[in-house]
């Protein structure tokens, strides 16, 4: 889909260098994420066997309740024995033993134990540490109404954060760390040994591109909401010339003085107050002939509805798909296939519906035996 050469992608922008398409954030953080997880592959288990108890647990409100009053008595026996702390490396505590337990086992065997030990610790807290950046930013892109500028926003700050901890944090990150294994008597590898990194990176900015990130933030300007609060006309000329084709220089000029007109009526007429995205701004621009007052904004307008987009509710209804439409419904039709992804991705909409309801509507198709 995405090889540089060959990919989809590729041969797209070859016949229309225009053809932009945005990945889905909330996929592409996700991407990076077990990325990084997939470094150790005891870390991969972990979040594999973490992903099977969610599914498991999650499916019943009895076991729910049964393993939260667990790990809640728990945790307060372990603390009250003092054998976790509440400090920033709980994580790391909980996994560790006693490294005397090794009992009677040759030495070579209890520095290998140790020696892992110490790699699955430090790489556990590294994971955890870029979980916690980076939640936020997970929580904006999952978020049906999403609010372009501050997921960008997010983006942008959580690979500051990312860097700074790589520039400035890791020493301090790395002495909690050795502290820990002093502690209990782990083996601490050399650091300043020569490593070989294997496989392709996957850094955030591979994901989340300078490009992408501009290109949304300028289409976000164009949005009506509150007044046409986000209208920004440098940004919008800065729009124009991602789309070479449509904007020779001659347009650009033009554009420059209709965006000034443009606001202006925009914000003091009636008839486009109150509107809910750019697509209701597209609608307005027709329905009242300003699309030929103001041919240029249009084009931008619908230049920017034809920007795909994909965001995390169509990400789901992809991943819904293998749970309604599996082997044994395989024939299932379109409209019941759709009906079906609606009342499974909306749980939380239908949850609120009563079963009379659904009874009375259900019955109101055609006669049915009670």
């Amino acid at each position: 889909m995405r090889g540089e050469y060959n990919g989809l992608k590729a041969l797209i922008l070859k016949e229309n260098p225009s053809a932009y398409c945005i990945h889905c954030f909330a996929h592409q953080l996700q991407l990076a994420l077990v990325a990084v997880a997939q470094k150790h592959p005891k870390i991969e288990t972990f979040f594999t066997t973490v992903h099977r108890l969610v599914n498991i647990v999650g499916g019943s409100a009895k076991r729910s309740d049964l393993i939260r009053e667990n790990q809640r008595l728990k945790i307060l026996e372990s603390l009250s024995i003092g054998e976790i702390s509440s400090g920033r490396v709980e994580v790391i505590e909980m996994i560790a033993t006693d490294s005397t337990s090794t009992g009677t086992r040759g030495d070579a065997c209890i520095s290998l134990e140790l020696m892992l030990r110490f790699e699955f610790a430090f790489n556990l807290y590294l994971v955890k540490k870029i979980l916690g950046i980076s939640n936020e930013l997970s929580k904006a892109l999952q978020r049906k109404d999403q609010d372009i500028v501050n997921a960008m926003k997010l983006v942008q700050i959580c690979k500051t954060q990312l860097q700074t901890m790589r520039d400035d944090g890791w020493d301090s990150f790395l002495r909690v760390i050795c502290l820990f294994c002093e502690t209990h008597k782990i083996n601490v590898p050399d650091m300043d040994d020569m490593f070989v990194t294997v496989g392709r990176s996957r850094q955030l900015n591979d994901r989340f591109s300078e490009k992408n990130n501009d290109l949304l933030i300028c289409v976000a300007c164009l949005s009506p909401n509150n007044s046409f609060a986000a209208f920004d006309k440098i940004k919008l000329i800065r729009l124009c010339q991602y789309y070479s084709v449509d904007f020779d220089a001659a347009d650009i000029l033009e554009l420059d003085d209709q965006l000034d007109m443009y606001i202006l009526d925009m914000r003091t007429s009636e008839d486009f107050e109150e509107l809910q995205g750019i697509s209701d701004l597209a609608q307005n621009l027709v329905v009242k002939n300003k699309h030929e007052v103001y041919s240029l904004v249009y084009k931008l307008v619908t230049l920017t509805l034809v920007l795909p987009v994909a965001i995390a509710t169509v990400e789901r209804a992809f991943s819904v798909m293998t749970y309604v439409k599996n082997g044994l419904r395989n024939r299932i039709g379109d409209q019941w296939l759709n009906d079906s992804l609606i009342a499974y991705i909306e749980k939380d909409v239908f949850d609120k519906i009563e079963n009379d309801v659904i009874i009375e509507r259900y019955q109101s198709m055609r006669t049915r035996r009670e």
